[in-house]
């Protein structure tokens, strides 16, 4: 134990010659006596900025061998009396508690009268200032068994203070590891004109290498202060980009919110000096901002620039101090990453006459080569896999296999899963996200149809033996006469002649091929009502083009593309197909979504349109789709 102290000094004694020389600092020990309620906590040395003496003092303190340790009561008293000898500054206070048990009696049990609760709230009292408990705990073993780490770490944490554990080789890096955190506290003061009730600020530090740390805090004013109008000004305090979303976040922090109407948020091509897409505008703004931005019309390598606006309640623009309309601007370079899905399967068709399975695959890495396919069917019902295919040559990005019977035979509709694998031509094999399709059954034939099947045989029997019947009078008609004396000729006409010619075989003619009734869908705008527009054309794109007329049909990457110009609307936003006299629409990876019944669509996953349907692309298009 004398080695252990003797320790414990000479880190103590260290730390404190590194302390602030402005710093007061008293010593209080609290394993000598079981502190009782009401009991005074006994100072070894009161607060006093000479350090030597605070020095001296700890030299003289010696450790008791088994005395109980009462670590909350010690720690509640020693808050008491912080408050009682340190009035100013009371901005930077705090208290060091460095302990080698728990908080028990030497026989054992709890020691101290006050619990942790009690602690915490003396600590933060709501109406004076906190005072932050650092905890150094000296462990007796790796585990640290000997004491109750989590709530010395907790105290700390919920006291906004520094906590360290360590052996005993380890009580000089301790000790300076919490003065280094007490000596790099600083304070900030500033003359607000704050609102009488709750108030929101905002800090920014500035650091030596260009770096800003950013927070916002609330705080409670019992008066209405007067603030002096000031110019109006914008600051972009950070700008962060997700990897995952693709979406950038703009931070600002704003003076004189209260003279703003709107806070207008574009994003500009710096080098061709145009504007990337509809600027966003936020009303009614407070001290701090944060604008989210998606990547659409961005484009890899490109140099962009934030530009911060204002208007006023007029519809004016408002200028800084410079007289400039531009508050704040910063620039990134897009550098997005690249797509870990190098191929999607983006559709998928069954033929239930001859159970042909058509693979569409939408392949995003143009540069890379496949070699092979292959794949897997699962029931979704039963998770269980009920068809494999290949590996066979990769023939593109359509492919074709063959269904087995026990699939096509099912009576009822059943979902199924397909995975697909492709081979690169460096044996790297690439699984595709599981695309889900189903396959429906014909229906059974009707009473009708079954009757035709059972007389077809006994009708083409009959008309058999009819066209055989005829066949053979016309031979019989048509057979040489025996010859006989020719008649001196004589003129006569089949009239008077008495004999009928025979009848003219009428041949049925030909009926001309049916026309393909053209398929249509009639799409109405429920969010902004007008005219139904009928589309032909399939597939067909729904998107945002601002380059061109609303609700109106156009051409994009060689399909025929609807342009819907509203914000909450995607460049590629969804898509209407027709297969086998059928339906479907598919989000194209919209960054608002596509939902039916509220919904949210899965991305290029084809779902059916059955009779008219309300489809709602983003937060607020409505589209009403009917198949004509």
């Amino acid at each position: 134990m004398q080695s252990v102290m003797g320790s414990v000094r000479e880190a103590a004694q260290e730390a404190i010659e590194n302390a602030s020389p402005t710093a007061y600092l008293a010593v209080i020990p609290f394993n000598e006596l079981e502190i009782q309620q009401g009991d005074e906590l006994q100072v070894a040395a009161d607060f006093t900025d000479n350090h030597g003496l605070v020095q001296n003092t700890i030299n003289r303190i010696e450790a008791i061998p088994g005395a109980s340790t009462c670590l909350y009561d010690a720690t509640y008293k020693a808050i008491e009396l912080l408050d009682e000898q340190v009035q100013s500054p009371q901005e930077r206070r705090g208290i060091i508690l460095f302990t080698d048990g728990k908080d028990e009696r030497r026989e054992g049990g709890p020691c101290s009268f006050y619990g942790y609760e009690n602690v915490i709230d003396k600590a933060l009292p709501g109406d004076a200032p906190n005072t932050p408990i650092h905890t150094i705990g000296l462990c007796e073993d790796p585990l640290c068994s000997n004491l109750n780490r989590s709530e010395l770490r907790d105290m700390s944490r919920d006291t906004f203070a520094f906590s360290a554990f360590g052996q005993q080789a380890d009580l000089r890096e301790l000790f300076q590891e919490i003065m280094t955190g007490l000596s790099s506290q600083l304070v900030a003061q500033a003359n607000v004109f704050a609102r009488r009730g709750p108030n929101e600020a905002a800090l920014i530090v500035n650091l030596n290498d260009g770096a800003k740390l950013t927070t916002t805090f609330n705080f409670f004013s019992a008066r209405e202060y007067t603030k002096p109008t000031l110019p109006v000004s914008a600051e972009i305090t950070g700008v962060g980009y997700d990897e995952a979303n693709d979406i950038y976040t703009v931070s600002l922090s704003l003076t004189s919110p209260d003279s703003i109407f709107q806070v207008i948020v574009e994003v500009w091509d710096t080098k061709r000096g145009i504007q990337v897409g509809d600027p966003q505008i936020f009303e009614s703004p407070g001290a701090t901002l944060q604008a989210e931005r998606n990547t659409t019309g961005f484009e890899p390598g490109g140099e962009y620039a934030f530009r911060i606006k204002a208007m006023d309640e007029q519809g004016f623009l408002i200028k800084n101090q410079e007289e400039e309309i531009i508050l704040a601007e910063a620039g990134i370079v897009y550098e997005p990453r690249r797509p870990e899905v190098i191929f999607a399967i983006q559709s998928i068709e069954v033929n239930n006459q001859t159970g042909a399975l058509t693979i569409d695959l939408e392949v995003m890495d143009e540069e890379q080569e496949f070699n092979k396919y292959e794949g897997f069917i699962v029931d979704t019902e039963t998770g269980q896999k009920v068809y494999s295919f290949g590996p066979e040559l990769f023939p593109g990005n359509r492919i074709q296999e063959q269904l087995p019977a026990n699939i096509m035979e099912a009576q009822e509709a059943r979902s199924y899963q397909i995975t697909l694998q492709l081979t690169t031509k460096g044996e790297q094999r690439l699984p595709s996200a599981p695309y889900e399709f189903k396959i429906i059954p014909p229906p059974p034939p009707g009473f009708l149809t079954r009757v035709w099947g059972v007389l077809t045989p006994v009708l083409c029997g009959g008309i058999l033996i009819i066209v055989l019947s005829v066949a053979v009078v016309l031979i019989y008609w048509s057979r040489p006469a025996k010859e006989k004396p020719l008649p001196a000729p004589f003129r006569t006409s089949a009239h008077d002649s008495g004999v009928s010619p025979l009848p003219a075989t009428v041949l049925p003619a030909t009926p001309p091929p049916p026309q393909k009734t053209q398929l249509r869908v009639r799409l109405k705008m429920v969010s902004a009502p007008g005219r139904p527009v009928e589309i032909t054309q399939f597939p067909c794109m729904l998107g945002r083009d601002p380059t061109s007329p609303d609700f109106q049909f156009g051409q994009r990457d060689g399909k025929a593309f609807f342009n819907i110009s509203h914000q909450g609307i995607s460049r590629r936003h969804a898509e209407i197909s027709e297969r086998g006299g059928r339906f479907f629409i598919a989000d194209l990876g919209s960054r608002n979504g596509t939902f039916i019944a509220g919904t949210r669509l899965e991305t290029h996953q084809p779902t059916p349109l059955a009779g008219t349907t309300i489809v709602q692309l983003g937060r607020q298009m409505q589209l009403e789709i009917e198949p004509v």
